[in-house]
């Protein structure tokens, strides 16, 4: 055997290494973006299920069905616990579209939140809480809600920031 023989042999051993390099790695890529998806799936649900708990307490359950129903008509001590415990679900919602968009997450997992934040939004008190507080969300959620035309109804554009 030549010189030549062991080169060209060399080079499609080290070849066939290369290739099999890279599906080791495309394998890897794919097990770790799965397990990512996973962590943020975890992460979501226990940051909504934080968010939530309070409501398990009658005391916070009824503030929060009054606030549903109008946040307008709530007194400023109730309008401070209302927005806690709103703002904690909504920056929850954010995050999962966030984390939807940089590709974080799957497109179940995220229309999973949209469908528990639709049924949120439909409430009246909590349309009135997003008009009057939008400028403290980020422009996911705006975004978000123009392209539904959630509040499409109302002027909220006028204080943003």
């Amino acid at each position: 055997m030549n010189w030549e023989a062991i080169g060209a042999i060399g080079e499609i051993v080290g070849a066939a290494a290369v290739v099999l390099t890279l599906a080791y790695l495309a394998v890897q890529i794919r097990h770790s973006t799965k397990q990512a998806n996973a962590d943020a799936h975890e992460r979501a649900v226990a940051f909504y299920s934080t968010a939530t708990r309070p409501l398990l307490e009658t005391e916070y359950a009824e503030l929060f069905q009054k606030g549903c129903e109008s946040y307008k008509s709530l007194n400023a001590i109730d309008r401070m616990r209302f927005d806690r415990l709103i703002s904690d679900m909504i920056m929850g919602f954010e995050l999962a579209i966030e984390k939807h968009r940089h590709g974080f997450t799957t497109d179940d997992f995220v229309a999973s939140f949209e469908r528990y934040f639709e049924t949120l939004i439909a409430q009246p008190g909590v349309r009135e809480y997003l008009v009057e507080n939008h400028n403290f969300y980020t422009t996911v959620l705006h975004e978000w809600l123009d392209e539904r035309e959630y509040l499409a109804d109302t002027n909220h554009d006028e204080t943003a920031t």
